[in-house]
């Protein structure tokens, strides 16, 4: 049986066609089923962070505190330096991210508080704006003690938003 050259492109064009989308298939699926995994809980509540002996935290004044923290996805680890600040109150230990709320530069330590170097930023000694365009407090992060352990629950929010808003990592 001779097939003639308009019925062989067709065919070719058909099978090409076949392929393509069924190679689309994956894909589809990929972001349909929500793209890569992000890591820590899909709530957004944060993962905790082992920060070392809680009796390294001294009372008096805001400390800097680094620590770094893993995201796993399908295909690859990235290790993430953050910061945060610590301080006692008797038995308690606060946190407060080192993260400012306008553009998520760092903040630093300044006299009366903390001071956001890339747009001027002023925050008071609990975190709350006195100057700059942040829109919010600094953010409050979660602790607990677990034996002699410091323990941290650690949450990203979005910047530049009036209300706390958790980022996926």
């Amino acid at each position: 049986m001779l097939i003639d050259r308009r019925t062989l492109l067709r065919s070719w064009h058909a099978l090409a066609g076949a392929v393509l989308a069924l190679s689309a298939i994956p894909a589809g699926l990929f972001f349909a089923l929500g793209g890569r995994r992000k890591s820590g809980p899909p709530d957004g509540s944060g993962e905790w962070i082992d920060l070392g002996p809680a009796v390294e935290i001294r009372e008096g004044p805001w400390k800097a505190r680094g620590f770094r923290r893993e995201i796993e996805d399908r295909w690859k680890r990235t290790v993430i330096e953050e910061s945060v600040y610590l301080r006692r109150r008797g038995d308690l230990i606060d946190a407060v991210s080192a993260i400012c709320t306008h553009t998520g530069c760092l903040v630093q330590r300044i006299s009366n508080g903390f001071g956001c170097p890339c747009h001027r930023s002023d925050f008071d000694e609990e975190g709350v704006p006195l100057s700059g365009p942040a829109p919010r407090p600094l953010d409050r992060l979660e602790t607990r003690i677990e034996g002699d352990r410091l323990k941290l629950r650690f949450v990203k929010f979005r910047p530049g938003r009036d209300k706390r808003e958790p980022m996926a990592s």
